[in-house]
């Protein structure tokens, strides 16, 4: 005698979607996760919680340097290496505006330096769109003006961090607050995959 059994098509379907979901869910939460707990290990290894964000506007700057090498012609090229750009600079500046500046905030007398780097970041994202704008109208002299004054506004945005926000930043956080902020900086970047 056979037994034959009778398959629920409907609820292996849900199975496999309740899968998909799940693992999709896991693969948007595991890396800020993971990348917090690195941070705070870093952080408790003594590695300043803007160590990551040095390296970052080192990253940033040798791509504006790649794209400034690009010749006229190479417009897939300089729109792979704009995107790029584009990404680097997001995750660095979710970053940023989500952990460094409202710590600057919170301390008074830093108030009106946190809102002009927030309106430097504001200002760095219209040069992107004029230069996204210039490349897709293949107008070359906009996208060197363009560059141009998107090189300015980052390399002084990038020293006044460098020489002035971090260093004070650094010199007024615990051991505890520099592990909470190194693994919030790290969960933040690892938000944009």
């Amino acid at each position: 005698m056979r037994i034959t059994r009778r398959r629920s098509y409907g609820r292996d379907a849900g199975v496999l979607a309740g899968g998909v979901i799940l693992g999709a869910m896991a693969s948007r939460l595991v890396p800020p996760v993971a990348a917090m707990v690195s941070g705070a290990v870093r952080g408790k290894m003594g590695e300043s919680p803007f160590e990551l964000l040095r390296s970052d506007h080192r990253s940033v700057l040798a791509l504006l340097e790649k794209m400034k090498q690009m010749l006229d012609d190479a417009g897939l090229r300089r729109s792979a290496t704009l995107l790029a750009f584009k990404r680097a600079l997001s995750k660095h500046a979710l970053a940023e505006e989500d952990v460094v500046y409202p710590l600057l905030y919170e301390e008074q007398t830093h108030t009106e330096q946190a809102k002009r780097l927030y309106a430097e970041h504001a200002e760095l994202k219209v040069h992107l769109y004029k230069m996204e704008s210039a490349l897709s109208s293949q107008d070359n002299n906009r996208w060197r003006e363009g560059l141009r004054a998107l090189d300015d506004v980052i390399r002084e945005h990038i020293r006044k961090e460098e020489d002035v926000e971090f260093p004070a930043l650094e010199s007024m956080l615990d051991e505890r607050r520099i592990t909470k902020i190194s693994a919030l900086i790290r969960r933040e970047e690892a938000l944009i995959v």
